[in-house]
């Protein structure tokens, strides 16, 4: 599988971070566009999630991405998926912490002052977190109270 690296060029503006602010902040209609640069050398290509209108799911308000369910708290990301239900995709907590986000995927987290490109009034410091599962595995960075802002495949 070909490594690619993806970087959100686009977002809507949130307010600052403030205490008790979910970790990705989520509103309907929210359009987040992300750059894929494939290792190879070919063509990028851009990538638009927009946030639909709110659904419940297991009596929790989850936003729609295409046929992903997402919702955050104050120290959560979580992803539904029909099969397993609820699954945490993220959380706040220590380097060395790991948790199994579906059958046969485990995420790591590496780094919790990972520096990120300079977008939205960064720089910032990420959480880099490590996914493995059968096929693989691939990095994802999230900064908390501005969402999933990179992520590699491999």
């Amino acid at each position: 599988m070909s490594r690619k690296l993806v970087i959100v060029t686009f977002l809507i503006v949130f307010a600052p971070a403030l205490y008790g602010s979910p970790v990705w902040p989520m509103n309907a209609g929210e359009i987040w566009e992300y750059t894929a640069y494939p290792t190879d050398g070919s063509a990028s290509w851009k990538e638009l999630c927009q946030f639909g209108e709110e659904v419940t799911l297991d009596s929790k308000l989850y936003f729609p991405v295409g046929d992903t369910y997402f919702r955050s708290t104050e120290d959560k990301i979580y992803e539904w998926e029909s099969v397993l239900g609820e699954t945490v995709l993220f959380q706040i907590a220590p380097i060395g912490t790991t948790w199994s986000h579906s059958t046969d995927n485990t995420v790591e987290i590496l780094d919790t002052n990972f520096p990120v490109e300079d977008v939205y009034g960064g720089p910032y410091e990420a959480y880099k977190l490590k996914f493995t599962d059968s096929d693989g595995t691939w990095y994802a960075y999230v900064v908390p109270n501005v969402g999933i802002v990179q992520w590699d495949e491999f």
